[in-house]
């Protein structure tokens, strides 16, 4: 009786230990794939097509990338923009308006 409690104690502490040990790691096996096959000549970029709209009463200079747009009062632009473009003012200081995302598809983004 003796040794099958001491089989059952060390048994419940090995499983006490090992618990957290399994929780904590991470599961990395999607990303691997991803970065040996992910960007391979058959991969495109995630096009995303919006709509900025002009809502002031003044012009709007903006930088979608590195291409200079200047929207009119009260007008819209419609762009289709690779996924990661970064959208900003077009000044010094360079202040971001937007980061082109996938879940921005199709909506309206009205400038004040």
């Amino acid at each position: 009786m003796n040794r099958r409690y001491l089989i059952a104690v060390a048994l419940v502490a090995a499983s006490l230990v090992a618990s957290p040990v399994v929780f904590a790691s991470p599961i990395v096996g999607v990303s691997s794939l991803h970065a040996m096959f992910g960007r391979g000549k058959t991969d495109k970029v995630k096009e995303v097509r919006l709509t900025l709209n002009n809502g002031s009463s003044t012009d709007r200079q903006v930088l979608a990338g590195d291409k200079a747009l200047t929207i009119a009062a009260g007008t819209s632009v419609t762009l289709e923009l690779p996924v990661g473009t970064r959208i900003t003012t077009n000044d010094e200081a360079k202040s971001l308006i937007l980061e082109v995302a996938s879940r921005y598809s199709g909506t309206t983004v009205t400038l004040k």
